[in-house]
């Protein structure tokens, strides 16, 4: 019932967006040659359900993951759904979305243990979507994920399943197990840091 109430309340909201009856924000340049001003409009800052609002947060948090957050390693898009069955569960208990991108991670972790055959620290970015197409209730995740992990010394370990090169990192050198093949990603010449040392700070 919250979560009704809220949304009428946000759509309410977003019906009057942009309104400048609903009041405006002067802004001037401070440089004494230009001073030249505009208005800007109050926006009802209602995420998903109005659409320039929406837009807007995306941007920006798309920006913030590229500048702040996503290393410069090559990278990959995972999409997961579930069976039919479990569907409703996650219709009336939203804290499942949680537990499944706790187990997403936990999932990809283990493989890359497994597959490298040492401990590897990944990293991954998860975002749950309730619909599909035609808004038909369709709940599934999207996860950027790091295409291997670094070990405890700080090298990057690739997996080897795409050689094509990464952003921010040269020569792969290539480290074979008994089941799986990783690649270890060489810092960039320009590097400050020798090239016996693969700091995560490297791809930063």
């Amino acid at each position: 019932m919250y979560r009704l109430e809220r949304i009428q309340q946000i759509r309410e909201r977003s019906c009057t967006c942009g309104d400048y009856l609903q009041g405006v924000a002067r802004i001037r340049c401070t440089n004494p040659e230009c001073r030249h001003d505009y208005f800007r409009r109050f926006s009802c800052k209602g995420f998903y359900l109005c659409p320039p609002c929406s837009r807007k947060r995306t941007i920006l948090f798309a920006e913030h993951l590229t500048n702040e957050v996503l290393l410069r390693l090559p990278r990959r898009q995972f999409v997961f759904t579930l069976p039919k069955a479990l569907r409703p569960f996650f219709r009336h208990d939203r804290r499942l979305f949680s537990d499944v991108s706790r187990l997403i991670y936990d999932i990809l972790r283990e493989f890359y243990h497994e597959a490298a055959g040492r401990p590897l620290f990944t990293g991954i970015v998860v975002a749950h979507q309730t619909f599909g197409d035609r808004l038909r209730c369709n709940q599934h995740f999207h996860a950027i994920v790091l295409e291997g992990g670094f070990d405890d010394e700080g090298a990057f370990l690739r997996s080897a399943t795409n050689r094509s090169s990464g952003g921010g990192c040269s020569t792969p050198n290539t480290r074979s197990t008994s089941s799986k093949t990783f690649t270890c990603l060489m810092p960039s010449t320009s590097s400050p840091s020798s090239p016996n040392t693969f700091r995560r700070s490297d791809y930063s």
